[in-house]
């Protein structure tokens, strides 16, 4: 999709300041620490999904291979998915 002047489909105020974005504002409150226990909240939660998997808890153990060993590979089967042919390309 090319750029048109006037789109209003165009994010006109562009990405959030760092400091506004969710991501950024999650890390933040995962790096408080908790007065009682003197470990952030992100060790707090760490703590949580190990005793889930070793309680059997399956998403748990997928979580923590997920983010330890990486996921695997996946294949597609493209033979079954019907695609349409391309019946002409418009060039601006």
């Amino acid at each position: 999709m090319t750029f048109k002047p006037n789109d209003p489909n165009i994010n006109r105020n562009g990405r959030p300041p760092k400091e506004l974005a969710i991501a950024d504002l999650l890390r933040a409150e995962s790096l408080e620490i908790d007065p009682d226990t003197g470990k952030s909240k992100r060790e707090a939660l760490v703590r949580v999904i190990y005793d889930k998997a070793l309680k059997g808890e399956r998403w748990a153990c997928e979580f923590i291979a997920d983010r330890t060993e990486g996921r695997p590979k996946q294949a597609i089967d493209f033979a079954q998915q019907k695609l349409e042919p391309i019946i002409g390309i418009i060039i601006e």
